[in-house]
Formats: structure tokens, sequence, C-alpha cells
């Protein structure tokens, strides 16, 4: 049976990707890619934690179907923090906002929801179009924009946390097809 193949990506947060999503690295705002590579991580760049907490920057991510395999469609996404062991002491969340529509330049506070840190028991995430399932490889078959951020307070210990070789922060996105 061949599998269903998605790629998260990361877009600039301040670029309006609609319309263009389906098109991979030629998606108005992109980044990068995101997968197990040494160079697809997810870099929330370096915090001064010596002022009274601070955010990382906000981070947009989706995902979507390249390929659908021997699948007609794909449902109960569910995105959730696979392994937090890069974190020690300290005061830290990981935030995170789900939206239909693109908002330009949108900036976490503390205020946002918390990442799951298990795998939910249900979806958490939806498509743009169809709301519970993906089943095109088109704009309408992505999923709603993720908005991530990093939050440290001065009683985080300095080092470095997550990334290639750096120990465990690493977010999941579990889903079933049929």
């Amino acid at each position: 049976m061949a599998l269903p193949q998605i790629d998260i990506l990361q877009l600039d947060n301040r670029i309006n990707p609609s319309g263009t999503r389906n098109l991979g690295a030629s998606c108005s705002g992109f980044v990068k890619f995101l997968d197990t590579s040494s160079s697809g991580h997810l870099d929330f760049g370096f915090m001064n934690t010596t002022e009274s907490g601070v955010m990382a920057g906000t981070k947009l991510v989706f995902f979507r179907p390249v390929s659908f395999g021997d699948a007609q469609r794909i449902f109960n996404f569910r995105f959730y923090l696979k392994s937090l062991t890069a974190w020690g002491t300290g005061t830290y969340e990981f935030l995170w906002d789900r939206r239909i529509h693109f908002t330009s330049g949108l900036q976490l506070s503390t205020t946002n929801e918390n990442v799951p840190s298990t795998l939910p028991s249900s979806g958490n995430v939806v498509s743009t179009a169809s709301g519970t399932f993906i089943g095109a490889i088109a704009e309408s078959g992505c999923s709603q924009y993720i908005y991530l951020d990093v939050f440290a307070d001065i009683d985080t210990l300095v080092g470095t946390y997550g990334g290639p070789g750096h120990g465990g922060f690493r977010f999941r996105l579990n889903y079933d097809f049929i």
C-alpha cells in the first residue's frame, strides 16, 4: 500500500500565501520545508532571558498533501509536542494559535493556548476547505494556519534547546487516512 505524503512548510508570517499554498517552495512567503533533516527544523533563534521573560518570535506553518498514495483522503489531524527532553529547569511555554484565515504579522503572547504535550484523543487542526478532512491536492487541500511561539522566563538556564544534536524539542503531526 502506498501511504500519503505530507509536506509541512514554514512561511514568513507577514506575507499572505493564500492562493499559492499548494505550490510548495513557490508559495508566497515560503521559508523552508520542515522535516527530519539537519536543516529541516523550525528555528526559533536566540532569546535573551536576562530580561523579564521573552517570546522567541511567532513562526507560521501549515501542512498539505503532496500525494495521497492509495488513500482517498486524510483526516483526524492531531498536532502536539512529541519531545521536551531538551528542556530542564525554568519557566517556558510552547504557544500556538490556529486560524482559517491568514493574519499578517500575528504575534502570540502568553495568553495563547499551549500546544498539547501528549497525543490528543481527537483532531485539533482542521483543513481550510472541508474542515475535518483533506481530499484534494489543491489550495483547498491545505491545513489551517498554525502560528507557534516559545516563551522563556529569566529562570530558564542559558543553553541550546532542541535542533539537530541538542536534545528533543519536537512537534509531531499524526493523522488517519482511508
